[in-house]
C-alpha cells in the first residue's frame, strides 16, 4: 500500500481480522485497520464493507472519497490511501488462555471484561521446593503457564498460584474438613501472608514476565464452635489457608493490608499493569 512518511515518523498499515460480531457493532462492519505510528501508539480505524467510512479516534471525522479511504487531519502531511477491494485478512486477534482452574480467578478476569479461553493443563503445585516465598509464588505460576503454551502458536497466557505464609510455614489448600480446621485453629486470632505469583506469556515471541503480590490478613479471635461451624459450610475446602474471603471467611477477617483481590487469587491492578507490556489495555 502507498504511505508518507516524513523525517521524524512513519505510518503503516496491518490487516486483521475483526473479532466476532457482538451486538453493540454493526454487523456490516467486518474488517478493521490497526494505525501505528512512532510517537502516537496504536488506534483502531474501522474500515466497514460496506460504502468506505473511515474514523480516526483523535478527531472522530469521517471521510468518504469514492470508495476510497482516505486518512488526513491532525497529521497534515500524512496521506494514506486504503482500497477496501485490496484488503486481505491475515492474521487473528491474539488470544487469551486462562491456565487455571480456578472459577474465581476466572470471575475476576471476567469483572475486568477480559475476553479469554480456560486452559488448565495439568501441573501440580509442589510447596516443598526449596524457594523463597515470593520465588516460588512465580516459579509456581510460571510452571502452569508452561504446561499449556505448546498448544497455542499466538496467544497470551495467563496463569497464577496462590499461597499461605504463616510463621515461615507454607499453607496451600485443604482437602479434608481435618485438614481446614487445622489451618484455620493455627491462624485464628492471628496475621498472615497471603502470596500470589502469576504470570504471562507470549506464545508468538516467547516473552515471559512474571510478578508477585503480597497481602497481609488478621484473623480475629474465634471460639472452636466457630470454627467447626465455618468448616460445615464445605467453603474452606480447596481454598488456600482454608478460607475465602469473598465469602462467608469474611466474617472471620478483621482486617487486611494490601490488595484485596490478591487473597481472592488474582491481583488485578498488577496483572492489568503487565499485560500493558504485551499491549493489552484494560482501561
Amino acid at each position: 500500500l502507498p504511505f508518507g512518511f516524513n523525517a521524524f515518523r512513519i505510518v503503516f498499515f496491518v490487516h486483521v481480522q475483526r473479532p466476532p460480531v457482538s451486538s453493540e457493532t454493526h454487523k456490516d462492519s467486518s474488517k478493521f485497520v490497526r494505525y501505528y505510528s512512532t510517537d502516537n501508539g496504536p488506534q483502531e480505524i474501522a474500515a466497514q464493507t460496506g460504502p468506505c467510512l473511515f474514523s480516526h479516534l483523535t478527531t472522530g471525522r469521517r471521510m468518504k472519497h469514492n470508495g476510497t479511504c482516505r486518512r488526513s487531519g491532525f497529521i497534515e502531511k500524512w496521506k494514506v490511501w486504503i482500497r477496501l477491494n485490496e484488503v486481505r485478512l491475515s492474521t487473528v486477534m491474539k488470544q487469551i488462555i486462562l491456565a487455571s482452574a480456578s472459577p474465581r480467578r476466572k470471575e475476576l478476569l471476567s469483572l475486568i471484561g477480559l475476553k479469554f479461553k480456560v486452559d488448565a493443563g495439568s501441573y501440580e503445585e509442589d510447596l516443598s521446593l526449596r524457594l523463597r516465598p515470593h520465588e516460588l509464588a512465580k516459579h509456581l505460576a510460571l510452571e502452569k503457564a508452561g504446561t499449556v503454551c505448546h498448544k497455542y502458536n499466538d496467544a497470551l497466557v495467563i496463569a497464577a498460584d496462590t499461597f499461605i505464609v504463616f510463621r515461615n510455614k507454607l499453607l496451600g489448600k485443604p482437602h479434608t474438613d481435618e485438614e481446614a480446621l487445622r489451618m484455620l485453629a493455627l491462624l485464628n486470632g492471628k496475621a498472615h501472608a497471603v502470596i500470589t505469583g502469576y504470570a504471562v506469556i507470549d506464545t508468538a515471541t516467547g516473552k515471559s514476565l512474571c510478578r508477585s503480590v503480597r497481602t497481609k490478613v488478621w484473623f480475629r479471635k474465634m471460639s472452636g464452635e466457630e470454627l467447626q461451624a465455618y468448616v460445615r459450610t464445605g467453603e474452606p475446602l480447596d481454598k488456600a489457608g482454608a478460607y475465602a474471603i469473598q465469602g462467608m471467611g469474611s466474617l472471620i477477617v478483621k482486617k487486611i493490608d494490601g490488595d484485596y483481590f490478591n487473597v481472592i487469587g488474582l491481583p488485578l491492578s498488577s496483572l492489568a499493569a503487565t499485560l500493558k507490556r504485551f499491549g493489552i489495555r484494560v482501561l
